[in-house]
């Protein structure tokens, strides 16, 4: 919407300024997700388990989805060019992680290649939640994707960091 560029010359710091898009993106993420999670539960009576592993594993995937959506705006060169970017990024997406056709019946390698995706990891981790797996059981997921999230908020700030010196 052109706020970024009218927001780094005002006398605010840059790192404010980007913390604040990030926190309204992430905090935007999570209000879908209790929506989903919330309407799930409501309209379909889905269960998801204990509150705890659900909260955290949330809490993760949105922390990374964030940072994806940082990391394409970081090398897009206009909003334009994110949008269309952000488009296919999420196309394929959601293509590797079986939104469309189950996982499964793709060959291991591109099973495997669609890890890199946060929906990958939500359609599994969420269907472990629902089949009964507590915190033990997807742990590993919640460190891989905040793990993921980190790198993927580095990169982009040292490159938001060089683009906006």
């Amino acid at each position: 919407m052109g706020t970024l560029p009218r927001m780094l010359v005002s006398p605010t710091s840059r790192s404010a300024v980007l913390g604040g898009k990030l926190l309204g993106a992430y905090a935007n993420g999570l209000l879908m997700m209790a929506v989903l999670i919330v309407g799930g539960k409501l309209l379909f009576h889905i269960s998801y388990g204990a509150i705890l592993p659900v909260l955290l594993f949330t809490l993760a995937l949105v922390a990374v989805a964030t940072a994806w959506g940082m990391a394409e705006a970081a090398f897009a060169r206009s909003s334009a060019q994110a949008n269309q970017v952000g488009w296919i990024i999420n196309l394929s997406f959601a293509a590797l992680a079986g939104n469309f056709v189950p996982r499964t019946s793709f060959p291991v390698w591109m099973q495997q290649i669609g890890y890199i995706s946060p929906n990958a990891w939500g359609i599994e981790t969420y269907g472990k939640l629902i089949h009964g797996a507590g915190l033990v059981d997807i742990w590993p997921a919640i460190v891989i994707l905040l793990a993921m999230a980190v790198l993927l908020f580095g990169v982009s700030s040292i490159i938001f960091g060089r683009r906006f010196a």
